[in-house]
């Protein structure tokens, strides 16, 4: 397997977002067309910008980009400030420090933050007539928040790999040299 090329996991994810994605998107219609646009150019500016820790988060920060997007949308077009402001705050604060600082912290705080909200949003859910434009916007939040959480734990997969790769490249660069086998073993 080259590094091109994607893992068996990393397949295996792709399809299955495909087949949960394919029908929630042919529910849910242009209620997807603010994240997907927002999840592009928040994409964008990530593979351009960003550091390459971050860049195994990509998918990650575009998916919760596009979902910030469409909360800032949805503030300035209905003016329900207090409902959507804390949404958009959470997301601004985790999305800069998952940025700012790609690790675990932030990869569980906003994993955490997705999962009480679907969790909120699902009790919502069952209270609303299926087809209405509220109960898809509700299935398409719900679609972002699983979607973004699996894309954490991938990108937070992906980190720990590139990790363990420097760990042990430093290991060897360590062991290689006289001073670093020296520095590697103390006790000699």
């Amino acid at each position: 397997m080259t590094p091109e090329e994607p893992s068996p996991l990393t397949r295996l994810a792709q399809l299955g977002g495909a087949a949960i994605g394919a029908p929630i998107g042919f529910y849910v219609g242009a209620m997807l067309l603010i994240p997907a646009v927002g999840a592009a150019v928040v994409g964008a500016a990530v593979k351009r910008f960003a550091g390459a820790r971050a860049q195994c988060l990509l998918g990650a920060i575009a998916v919760q980009g596009g979902q910030a997007a469409w909360f800032v949308f949805a503030m300035l077009l209905t003016g329900q400030v207090a409902a959507v402001a804390p949404d958009v705050a959470l997301l601004g604060v985790g999305l800069g420090w998952l940025l700012v600082r790609p690790g675990f912290a932030p990869v569980v705080l906003l994993a955490l933050y997705h999962v009480v909200s679907t969790a909120l949003h699902v009790t919502q859910l069952l209270q609303v007539d299926v087809g209405t434009v509220a109960h898809k916007a509700l299935v398409t939040h719900g679609a972002l928040r699983v979607g973004a959480v699996v894309l954490l734990v991938m990108g937070a997969r992906r980190l720990r790999g590139e990790d363990l790769a420097a760990e042990a490249e430093l290991a060897a660069v360590a062991s290689s040299s006289p001073e670093g086998a020296d520095a590697a073993e103390p006790n000699r």
